[in-house]
């Protein structure tokens, strides 16, 4: 999940880069490459939801292992 959110925030600084490009000097390639990078963000930002579902349901909470430990149920 790290690699995702590098990956993540290396693409968000290129699409920056590019749309403030695109504003600044209206610089119509810089616009293309902006929008690329708008649809690669919107695919990884499904993987990083999905992969962050799944920790979740890895992970268990602090209560339930103290319960485990106190015999209490939840």
């Amino acid at each position: 999940m790290k690699e995702l959110l590098e990956k993540m925030q290396d693409t968000y600084e290129t699409f920056k880069a590019n749309a403030t490009l695109q504003l600044e000097k209206q610089n119509k390639a810089a616009g293309t490459r902006a929008r690329k990078d708008s649809l690669i963000l919107e695919k990884l930002a499904k993987e990083f939801r999905k992969a962050s579902l799944e920790a979740s349901k890895k992970s268990v909470s602090y209560t339930h292992l103290r319960a485990h430990e106190t015999g209490r149920n939840l």
